[in-house]
C-alpha cells in the first residue's frame, strides 16, 4: 500500500518515521491514532476485498495495520518485511 492514498498529515507522519528501518516505532496521541485507523478503514473498504468479498493481499495488509492502531495505546512497532 503506498502511502500517496492516506491524508497528506499522515503521509508527512510516515515519512518521518519510516526512512531506513525495517521496523519503525511511532508514538500517537489518540486523535491522530483514530484519524489513522480511519483513514486505513476507508481505504479498506475501497480496495480490501475482490469481487467476490475474499480479502485481498493490500486489504489483509490493511487489516493488519487497522488491528495494530486500533489496540495501540498511542503507540505501535510495525514489522519490517
Amino acid at each position: 500500500m503506498g502511502a500517496g492514498h492516506l491524508s497528506a498529515e499522515m503521509q508527512d507522519l510516515l515519512a518521518k518515521r519510516g526512512k531506513g528501518n525495517r521496523r519503525t516505532h511511532l508514538q500517537l496521541d489518540r486523535r491522530t491514532t483514530d484519524s489513522l485507523v480511519s483513514e486505513l478503514t476507508e481505504r479498506l473498504a475501497e480496495i480490501g476485498f475482490d469481487t467476490e468479498y475474499a480479502l485481498t493481499r493490500e486489504g489483509a495488509m490493511i487489516e493488519s495495520l487497522i488491528d495494530v492502531f486500533g489496540e495501540a495505546d498511542g503507540a505501535a512497532t510495525l514489522p519490517g518485511d
